[in-house]
């Protein structure tokens, strides 16, 4: 996600995680209600992100910056959104990095897994 400096990865323990490029570390975990998660792809341009998992489900995501917290000594946090809580002591103060938010869920014809996503250029 080459606008927001990130990553986007899956994996069979159900979580899409975003990575942040410039600290490499992971600033969001989240679970899928689906469990394992195959697949990923992303429409940079409508800030979506689609994945696919074991049941034949597709997930809906919307991508965007969001402000987090850092650790004790510089080291980034997992994130979950926003804060609103004062930045505790030994805590480096709020930056922007990659959100993930769950919009829906697409159900497909098969109970296959979906392990490759693709959508051609024209957004289709």
């Amino acid at each position: 996600i080459a606008s927001l400096g990130a990553l986007a990865s899956v994996s069979k323990d159900g979580t899409l995680r975003l990575w942040d490029l410039h600290t490499q570390h992971c600033v969001q975990t989240c679970a899928s209600p689906a469990g394992e998660l195959w697949s990923v792809d992303m429409d940079e341009s409508a800030g979506r992100l689609l994945t696919g998992g074991a049941g034949g489900e597709l997930l809906l995501w919307t991508i965007a910056k969001a402000e987090v917290a850092g650790s004790a000594g510089g080291e980034s946090g997992a994130a979950d959104g926003a804060t609103e809580e004062a930045t505790p002591v030994g805590v480096d103060p709020l930056w922007m990095a990659a959100h993930a938010t769950l919009r829906g869920s697409i159900a497909t014809t098969s109970s296959a897994k979906v392990a490759q996503i693709s959508r051609s250029g024209d957004g289709g």
